[in-house]
Order: structure tokens, then C-alpha cells, then sequence
């Protein structure tokens, strides 16, 4: 089956309905290259045996895992008029960390980890005559593992009617019960619950043709190494926003949408890039995802042995 063809376009789908924004394109960027626009067939002469996965089983010698970046930023500034006041809202939320799988003394596979999740939501608002009032709600999340237990620290932080109240919890649940916590809560999320390109040749091409049309996507190849380096972008941005705008945002525009998928010479996915950006006058909205092969150490804190043991 085409693997990857499965996840281009059903990232893809998805990325119609969220926004990106482009990391950085350095020439030490694994994403980097001369890419030249590639049809359906050539995309499936090329990617046949290629997986859509990073490589996540270790040997006795090496950890294998992933390292990510994610930054999403939404910005609204609404102008006051006659009957509402001003008003800008500020939502921001990244994730930045590691995580490897190591075999231990038995041969079992165990997890590191060390992952910061941060949301922030800020709004403002100014009535008129009076100053600007600033409501917030903060959370930060570091998640660590040290292959026996996951350790979850907590920091919650909320400013209303001028209040200010913060939490902070630090738990350890078994690394066995935070997996079926994750198996349960992405169920729906299931590879089964994914759509499939067909396998057929034929059919495979007649898809990849139908969906680039559809959605105004082209899909670009780099031939200067062994690897393989897939980018997907926007050939026509008024198909591709076709259905976005609604009627209070009918300049809605899109910036950029871009996605890179980069195999080594043995097929195991190495980087993901997605990155889109789209803005109109009252508001923008960004990402930027990042995601690449890991196989070095994970630093974890000191006092991991006096976070409190919960239940799942």
C-alpha cells in the first residue's frame, strides 16, 4: 500500500482546516534542496516501499525516537464601533521536546522523555472611556519519562476580574498506565480511522491527479541525494482557500502552505515540516511543526522521586 500517499493528503485535508507558518530554511535544513514539480506517476515510481513512519524500534546499540517543534500563534484585533467595544485576543500554544525508545537489560522497550506543552490565552478589551483590561489563561505542562514512570508537571495560572489564581501539581503514573491513557484518548485517531490511497497503480494516480486538482496542490521532488524529499505546496490559492473565508472574513488570504517529507535511503521517514500562514484584516493565525529522527540522550530533572504516585 501507498503509505505515503495516505499521509501526504491526509495531512493535507487537515491542513486545509489549520494554518501554518515556515521554520527556518537554513542550507543545514534537512528540508532544503532544488525541488522540481513532479507528476502522479513519478510520485509513485518513487515512493514505492517508502513508510510514512519514523523509524521507533531500538536495537541493544541505538535509542531510537523524535525530537519536535511546534509554535501556533492566533492574533485578533477587533476595532470598537458604536455598539462593541475594542477588543484583541492572543492564543498561543508550542510544544518543544524529545523522545526516545531504548531496549533495557531484558530486552523490553522502554521510553525517555522530556516535553514541554505551553497554552496561553490572553485577551483584551477596552470599553469605551476606561483602560485596557487584560484576561489570561496560562498552562504549562512538562512531561518527563525515565523508562519506569511518566512524570507530569503542572502549572496553571488564570487572571479574571482582576484575580489572579495559580496552580501547580507535580504526579507520576506508571509508564504502563499512561499508555493506555494515550490509547484511549487517540482511539478515534486510529490508522484504521485514516483514509487510504489505493494500492492499484492506476487508481493510485487517478487520486493523487483528482486531489491536486480539487485542492490547487502541487507536489515537488528533490533528486540531489539518496534520500528522498517530498514538498507539497499551493499551485492555485483560490481553490485552496475555496470554503475558508466566511462572511466576517471574506479577505481571508493565504500567505504560505508548505509541506516537506524526508526518507533516508532505507525508507524510514528522517523530518515532517508543515508550515501555513493566513491573515486577514482583523486577524492572522500561524504554525509552525517541526518533527525529526532522535537518537540521543534525554536530560531529565533531579527531584523526579518526590512527585506524588497517581492512580490512572
Amino acid at each position: 500500500m501507498k503509505k505515503i500517499l495516505t499521509s501526504i493528503f491526509a495531512i493535507a485535508m487537515v491542513a486545509v482546516m489549520m494554518l501554518f507558518v515556515a521554520c527556518d530554511s537554513s542550507s543545514s535544513s534537512p528540508y532544503s534542496g532544488s525541488y522540481k514539480e513532479v507528476d502522479a506517476q513519478t510520485l509513485y515510481n518513487s515512493t514505492r516501499g517508502v513508510d510514512t513512519e519514523f523509524k521507533s524500534e531500538p536495537t541493544a546499540e541505538e535509542k531510537v525516537g523524535i525530537s519536535m517543534k511546534l509554535k501556533s500563534l492566533s492574533k485578533i484585533d477587533m476595532p470598537a464601533t458604536s455598539t462593541m467595544s475594542a477588543n484583541k485576543s492572543d492564543v498561543l500554544l508550542s510544544i518543544d521536546g524529545k523522545m526516545v525508545n531504548y531496549l533495557d537489560e531484558e530486552g523490553n522497550i522502554k521510553v525517555l522523555a522530556n516535553i514541554t506543552y505551553i497554552s496561553k490565552n490572553d485577551l483584551f478589551y477596552t470599553m469605551p472611556g476606561s483602560e485596557e483590561v487584560k484576561i489570561f489563561s496560562h498552562t504549562t505542562v512538562k512531561l518527563y519519562a525515565d523508562g519506569e514512570f511518566f512524570y507530569i508537571h503542572t502549572i496553571k495560572e488564570e487572571n479574571y476580574s482582576g484575580i489572579t489564581n495559580k496552580v501547580e501539581e507535580k504526579s507520576r503514573i506508571s509508564e504502563y498506565e499512561f499508555k493506555r491513557y494515550i490509547s484511549d484518548y487517540l482511539g478515534q485517531y486510529s490508522p484504521e480511522s485514516m483514509p487510504e490511497m489505493p494500492s492499484e497503480e492506476n487508481e493510485f494516480i487517478s487520486n493523487v491527479e483528482s486531489i491536486c486538482n480539487e485542492k490547487g496542490l502541487r507536489i515537488s521532488m528533490d533528486s540531489s541525494s539518496n534520500d528522498i524529499k517530498i514538498k507539497l505546496d499551493v499551485k492555485d490559492k483560490d481553490k485552496y482557500m475555496s470554503g475558508e473565508s466566511s462572511s466576517t472574513e471574506d479577505d481571508l488570504k493565504l500567505n504560505k502552505m508548505e509541506m516537506y517529507f524526508i526518507f533516508d535511503e532505507n525508507g524510514y521517514m528522517t523530518a515532517t515540516k508543515m508550515v501555513e500562514n493566513m491573515s486577514s484584516s482583523t486577524m492572522s493565525v500561524t504554525m509552525d511543526l517541526d518533527m525529526r529522527a532522535y537518537n540521543g540522550n534525554i536530560s531529565l530533572p533531579s527531584d523526579l522521586d518526590t512527585y506524588e504516585q497517581r492512580p490512572y
